[in-house]
C-alpha cells in the first residue's frame, strides 16, 4: 500500500579555508535515521583568479609559483591541485604531519620538471623548538 515519508533537511554551509564552498546537507527521516550528504564547490572567485595568474604567467613566459603552508596530501580541501596537476606550476608545499607528507609528495611525484616541485616537512612557528601537533577529525 501507500505510506508517507517526510523528510526534515537541515542545511549548513560555510567557507573552507582552502576555498571551497562546502554544504553539508542532513535528511532527517520520519522514523529518525538521518542521511547526511556534503556538497563542494570551488569559490569561482578564487578559481578565476588562480586561472588569471596561470594566463599572466604564460604570458610573460615564466612559471606560476606557490608556497603552500599546511599542504595536506596536495588533492583533498586544496584550491590548488588542478593547477599544479597541469604540471606548469611551481612551488614549496609544507606539511608537518608525516602521513600527510607523504601523501603529498606520492601525488606530486610525477607532475611538472625535476626541481619545480619541492616539498619540506615541517611546521611553521613563531620560534624553532618541538611543538605538539593535534589533528582535527
Amino acid at each position: 500500500g501507500m505510506f508517507e515519508v517526510r523528510w526534515v533537511i537541515h542545511r549548513s554551509e560555510h567557507w573552507h579555508c582552502s576555498g571551497w564552498r562546502q554544504w553539508l546537507w542532513v535528511l532527517q527521516r520520519e522514523d529518525g535515521r538521518q542521511e547526511k550528504a556534503m556538497m563542494r564547490v570551488r569559490a569561482a572567485i578564487l578559481e578565476q583568479e588562480l586561472e588569471d595568474i596561470q594566463i599572466e604567467a604564460r604570458r610573460i613566459g615564466r612559471a606560476p609559483f606557490v608556497l603552500q603552508i599546511g599542504a595536506m596530501d596536495g588533492v583533498g580541501h586544496d584550491h590548488m591541485h588542478p593547477f599544479i596537476k597541469s604540471g606548469t606550476w611551481r612551488g614549496l608545499f609544507v606539511e608537518p604531519l608525516k602521513d600527510y607528507f607523504d601523501a603529498l609528495q606520492e601525488n606530486y611525484r610525477s607532475l611538472g620538471e625535476e626541481g619545480a616541485l619541492m616539498f619540506a616537512n615541517k611546521c611553521i612557528a613563531e620560534s624553532s623548538g618541538r611543538r605538539t601537533m593535534h589533528r582535527l577529525a
